[in-house]
């Protein structure tokens, strides 16, 4: 699958999602029950085999690591990410990490990985060996601050839908004229 199907196919997962009904824990059995976490499961595979990509790689790692880390941050029943494999999130730190030592990370990554750190640090925290990327975020903790164009996320998937719903709630700062 390309980067379009793939979006394609979680907005239709985002929409079971949606009609889950129910406390947490019936939401979260409906979404078990009806295969949205198995499904999950392989478009978050789908991105994570894009990432060797040369056209796609770079955009396909931003929405790994957006779903990897959003998985942790919100419960499961509002995601639809539930138990993502452990060796393919091993490949999304490893790509971190190389681009991370070889300073190949592009502003947008710059922009959204002390984010995500900011928010669930224990996402990142939590892995042995990441030494470069540690220490870029450590080095740019407030680099989120800046403000980035909102219409630059249409159409990426659930990580596209996060930070235009982040930009219209006005919880990070966003212009036309910025980055």
């Amino acid at each position: 699958m390309n980067l379009e199907e793939l979006n394609s196919a979680e907005q239709t997962l985002l929409s079971r999602v949606e009609s889950a009904t129910g406390l947490i824990e019936e939401k979260h059995l409906q979404l078990q029950q009806n295969g949205v976490y198995a499904e999950y499961r392989k478009i978050y595979e789908a991105y994570v085999k894009l990432i060797v990509s040369e056209t796609e790689g770079l955009e396909a790692l931003k929405r790994s690591v957006f779903l990897l880390w959003y998985e942790q941050a919100e419960p499961s029943c509002f995601s639809g990410l539930f138990e993502l494999p452990e060796t393919v999130r091993q490949k999304v730190f490893d790509s971190l990490e190389r681009r991370a030592e070889a300073g190949d990370l592009d502003l947008e990554l710059k922009w959204m990985l002390p984010y995500y750190n900011m928010i669930a640090e224990w996402v990142f925290e939590q892995r042995k060996g990441l030494q470069n990327l540690q220490r870029f975020l450590a080095d740019n903790r407030e680099l989120w601050l800046q403000e980035l164009n909102a219409e630059n996320f249409v159409g990426r998937g659930q990580m596209g839908d996060y930070w235009t719903s982040i930009s219209t709630s006005n919880a990070v700062s966003f212009n036309k004229n910025a980055i």
